[in-house]
């Protein structure tokens, strides 16, 4: 849990993306500071290249194409809160507001892909 000092709320830390190592470090009058963590992007190229995700920006249907085969895709807000989750390769956004959104995306042998979106 995180305690954000002057509002004191409690905010679980698993609200952020899994696999980043963010840690909500403070909450002042609204503004949130988010530190420390990894890049977004793999690491692993090879991972990295078997998956693409298109088209970005979105506008109603987000396609995962994968040579692997796809565990779970997971869309959070930028706040780490949790959007949507579904494992199969074609995900519908219509319902969701515009924004940036971050999806992972996890295979059958557990190999983590997290990559930046936008929803038009």
């Amino acid at each position: 849990m995180t305690d954000f000092g002057f509002y004191n709320n409690n905010i679980p830390d698993s609200m952020l993306p899994p696999n980043t190592g963010w840690i909500v470090e403070d909450c002042d009058f609204g503004t949130m500071i988010i530190s420390g963590g990894y890049s977004l992007n793999i690491t692993n190229n090879e991972i990295d290249n078997n998956i693409t995700i298109y088209p970005n920006p979105i506008k109603d249907i987000l396609h995962i194409n994968s040579t692997t085969n796809i565990k779970d895709a997971t869309i959070y807000n930028l706040l780490g809160k949790k959007i949507l989750s579904s494992n199969i390769k074609e995900i519908y956004l219509s319902n969701i507001e515009s924004g940036m959104y971050i999806i992972t995306v996890t295979t059958m042998d557990n190999k983590v892909v997290s990559k930046k979106i936008w929803k038009l």
